[in-house]
């Protein structure tokens, strides 16, 4: 049977610190296990493209957008992956 424990205010907090931390560097990892996230504007000058362009090659699938809090990121590995693979 499961006992009763009494714990102060900070441990408490620390404790849920500490999970929620836990619970969203799960999340975070599964989701983007790099952090290397370029802008719209920033992935259309490294491809030297126009930003309809890299809209285009969003739409047809070359290249994988993520919208984060209504902003549009693309992982910089793999939009090398992409070039490297229509370069083929």
């Amino acid at each position: 049977m499961d006992k009763l424990v009494i714990i102060s205010r900070d441990d408490l907090k620390e404790l849920i610190t500490e999970a929620v931390t836990k619970a969203f560097d799960e999340v975070n990892k599964d989701t983007f296990t790099d952090r290397d996230l370029m802008t719209r504007k920033q992935t259309a000058e490294f491809l030297n493209v126009s930003l309809v362009s890299l809209n285009i090659w969003s739409k047809k699938g070359i290249i994988q957008p993520y919208a984060i809090e209504g902003r549009v990121f693309f992982k910089k590995s793999e939009v090398e992956s992409a070039l490297k693979q229509k370069n083929k």
